[in-house]
């Protein structure tokens, strides 16, 4: 996951500061990728992208 993924919303921040056309983007592309990745049959992209979308484990990643 790429910094410009993350950007949208970093955790500590209030809602009202979340800029939700970006996130709502992202949110967009990244249902796409899982629903082009399960058509395709590869379901380790799909668990990787779905693990992607979990705001805790961006976290837990961004905090490493």
């Amino acid at each position: 996951m790429n910094a410009t993924t993350v950007a949208c919303a970093l955790s500590g921040h209030d809602w009202q500061t979340i800029n939700w056309v970006c996130a709502r983007r992202q949110v967009r592309k990244l249902q796409a990728r899982i629903v082009k990745a399960t058509q395709e049959g590869r379901y380790g992209k799909v668990k990787t992208l779905a693990m992607a979308a979990d705001p805790f484990v961006q976290r837990k990643i961004i905090s490493r």
